[in-house]
């Protein structure tokens, strides 16, 4: 709705539910007495030979959304944003995830000292926002324990044995991964929008992220699903676009992107093992305190090779 020309107001509400289900079997037979009808009459093939398995999921999303746009004399905007998230992969205490945002603009080329004094200038806007999202990047029954089955063991008189063990182990406090950010952006358009283009600079905290930690092999585990400390984004983002000929039968545009990004990770598990007052490194996942993810660490090779029993030298 518009109120007196000046006052604009917009709501939208959303609502959504997703459901995912998936069953397959599969059997298979070989070695037929009659190969005529075997593709027909599995149950005509060597009794040795049969194969038969089968499989199922299902999965749900739920989700809400209501945001309010309020503008005023096309000049001054803002919109606020909140997003409820649920997932069934995740256990009952931590299934959905609260998603905040509040956005403002400010039309500078619709003020009066800009519209009437600067002709070139066709279009300036300067925008700030904050917000909140989530990732559930996890899979369906990644907080349960799963438990796998098979024929592993034979017995004395040669009959198959069934048995049944857990793959994988729960990970009930497994939650949302959240990212919170501010961005503060520049809408630009001069000489008749021949030149225009967008600039963009952003300050990202990532907290909770869902990752796969490996654990120790005794625990005849290999993996342990869990969410990680914080990291830390930022940078900048710059697009130009000029339109070079603009004709009736040709038109000739250049785009120019140019992005730079910085990321540290700033927490992680929050051991300090060593004693040493700072938080251990996870050196199996490649994962640093204070160092970006793209850090490789490796050992250093010296070039000497020393075996059991020798005498190494002296400072060695």
């Amino acid at each position: 709705r518009v109120f007196y020309n000046i006052h604009n107001i917009n709501a939208t509400l959303v609502y959504g539910l997703e459901k995912r289900n998936f069953t397959n079997t599969n059997a298979s037979a070989s070695v037929f007495i009659n190969p005529v009808l075997g593709y027909n009459r599995l149950q005509a093939g060597s009794a040795d030979l049969y194969e038969v398995s089968s499989a199922a999921w299902e999965e749900a999303s739920l989700y809400q959304m209501a945001r309010l746009f309020y503008g005023y004399n096309d000049k001054y905007l803002l919109t606020g944003t909140i997003r409820r998230d649920g997932f069934s992969g995740f256990s009952e205490k931590n299934k959905f995830g609260i998603f905040p945002s509040m956005a403002f603009a400010w039309v500078v080329s619709r003020e009066p000292f800009i519209a009437n004094n600067i002709d070139w200038l066709n279009n300036l806007k300067i925008r700030l926002s904050y917000g909140a999202n989530g990732n559930r990047t996890i899979a369906r029954y990644q907080t349960l324990a799963v438990v796998e089955g098979g024929y592993n063991y034979i017995t004395s008189d040669k009959s198959s044995v069934y048995t049944q063990s857990i793959s994988s182990l729960a990970s009930a406090d497994l939650k949302w991964e959240t990212t919170k950010g501010t961005n503060f952006g520049l809408d630009f358009g001069i000489l008749g929008q021949r030149i225009f283009g967008t600039i963009d600079y952003y300050n990202n905290n990532t907290y909770d992220l869902l990752y796969n930690v490996d654990v120790p092999a005794i625990s005849r585990y290999s993996t342990f699903p869990d969410n990680l400390g914080k990291i830390h984004n930022h940078g900048i983002e710059i697009l130009l676009s000029t339109v070079n000929i603009k004709s009736n039968d040709l038109r000739w545009m250049s785009t120019f992107t140019f992005s730079r990004n910085r990321n540290e990770l700033e927490e992680l598990l929050g051991f300090d093992e060593d004693g040493d007052g700072k938080e251990d490194d996870l050196i199996s996942e490649g994962l640093f305190i204070g160092e970006p993810l793209s850090s490789i660490y490796t050992y250093e090779i010296t070039g000497e090779f020393w075996q059991v029993g020798e005498t190494l030298p002296s400072g060695f």
